[in-house]
C-alpha cells in the first residue's frame, strides 16, 4: 500500500485556515472601513482572528446627523464585537459614555446621560432598520428638565426597537406605531428619593418612519403605557399618559394609579412628607408641562392604610 507523505495530508487543512483567513480579512476590513466612517478620527486597531472581529475604539465621538436635533454620543473608550458570519448584529462595551440630546425647536426636551459603564447590543435588519438596539448602563445619571432634575440609577437598561410601520389610516384616531422603548432599573433614585424599582413601556406614534422631527411634531406622540415604580414592599405608582409637542413645549396628559397620593403631590412640589400606603390604590389625573404639572382627584382623608407595611418612600 502507497503511503502519503505526512504533509500532504495537512495540505487541505492549511488551504482551508488560508481560505477562512482570506475571507475573515476581508471582513476585518470592511468593519474598519465602517466604523472609521461612522467615529472619523478616532484611534482604531482591529483584530480578534478567528472567532470574532474586535475593534478597539480610542476616545469615540459621533454628532447626528438630523438638521433638527442636537445629539452627540461619546466614550473614553469603545470595544465593539462582531461575528465574521454576523453583519447585522453588533455588541459593544464602553468606559464613561456619555449622551447629550436636545431638540432645538422643543423646549425643555433636553436630556444628558453619563455612565460608568455600558453594554450595548444593535441588530439592524436587511432594510437598516434598527431591529433592536439594548443598552445596560452602569452607575448612570440622567438630567432632564421633564424629569424636574437629575435621576441616579445603579443599573438602567433601555431597549429600543423601530416597528415597521403601515401608512395612516382614515378611520383610525391614532397614528401607526413606529417604535417602542422599554426601559427598567434597579436603584433609581430622583433627587433625594428613595432608591426604587423602574419598568416602563413606550411607544412612539407617527406619519412616517422617526427620521425628521418637524414631521413627527405635527401629530406623532409618546405613548407611555404602563411605568412604574416600586419597592421592596410593591408597586408605588404607575403612570398611564401621552406626550405631544405643543406649541414648542412637550406637553403630557395622563393618570397615576398609587398607594401614596401624598408623596406624589410631595414630588411634584420638590417636597417630601410621611404617609402611609392606602389599603386601595387611588387613581389621579396627571398632565401639564416641565415646571407647571397639575394632579387632581386626591383622595378625602380617613382612607384606610396598610399599617403593618413600611411607610410610603420618599419620591424625590
Amino acid at each position: 500500500m502507497k503511503r502519503f507523505p505526512l504533509w500532504l495530508t495537512l495540505v487541505p487543512l492549511v488551504a482551508g485556515v488560508g481560505g477562512y483567513y482570506w475571507y475573515w480579512s476581508g471582513q476585518r476590513d470592511a468593519f474598519r472601513a465602517e466604523i472609521a466612517r461612522v467615529l472619523p478620527g478616532s484611534s482604531l486597531s482591529v483584530g480578534g482572528f478567528p472567532y470574532r472581529l474586535e475593534a478597539v475604539v480610542g476616545s469615540p465621538a459621533r454628532k447626528s446627523l438630523a438638521p433638527d436635533i442636537d445629539a452627540r454620543v461619546s466614550a473614553a473608550q469603545a470595544v465593539l464585537n462582531r461575528g465574521p458570519f454576523q453583519s447585522d448584529l453588533t455588541v459593544l462595551r464602553s468606559t464613561d459614555p456619555r449622551i447629550v440630546a436636545r431638540i432645538p425647536a422643543l423646549a425643555e426636551a433636553g436630556v444628558s446621560i453619563a455612565a460608568r459603564s455600558a453594554q450595548t447590543s444593535l441588530h439592524l435588519d436587511k432594510k437598516g432598520v434598527v431591529a433592536r438596539l439594548s443598552t445596560v448602563l452602569d452607575a448612570a445619571r440622567v438630567d432632564a428638565a421633564l424629569l424636574g432634575g437629575s435621576v441616579l440609577a445603579k443599573t438602567l437598561e433601555v431597549h429600543f426597537r423601530e416597528i415597521p410601520g403601515r401608512l395612516p389610516e382614515a378611520w383610525s384616531a391614532t397614528l401607526p406605531e413606529r417604535a417602542q422603548v422599554v426601559l427598567a432599573g434597579e436603584g433609581v433614585q430622583m433627587g433625594k428619593g428613595a432608591p426604587l424599582r423602574l419598568a416602563g413601556d413606550l411607544r412612539v406614534t407617527g406619519p412616517t418612519r422617526l427620521v425628521d422631527y418637524a414631521r413627527w411634531a405635527g401629530k406623532g406622540t409618546v405613548e407611555v403605557r404602563g411605568l412604574t415604580l416600586g419597592d421592596a414592599t410593591g408597586q408605588v405608582l404607575r403612570l398611564d399618559a401621552t406626550l405631544v409637542a405643543a406649541a414648542g413645549r412637550p406637553r403630557v396628559t395622563g393618570t397615576i394609579l398609587t398607594t401614596c397620593p401624598l408623596s406624589v403631590q410631595a414630588a411634584l412640589a420638590d417636597g417630601r412628607v410621611s404617609e402611609q400606603r392606602l389599603r386601595i390604590p387611588v387613581k389621579l389625573a396627571f398632565g401639564g408641562s416641565p415646571g407647571a404639572w397639575t394632579l387632581t382627584g386626591m383622595p378625602t382623608p380617613g382612607r384606610p392604610v396598610r399599617g403593618q407595611q413600611p411607610p410610603c418612600p420618599a419620591l424625590r
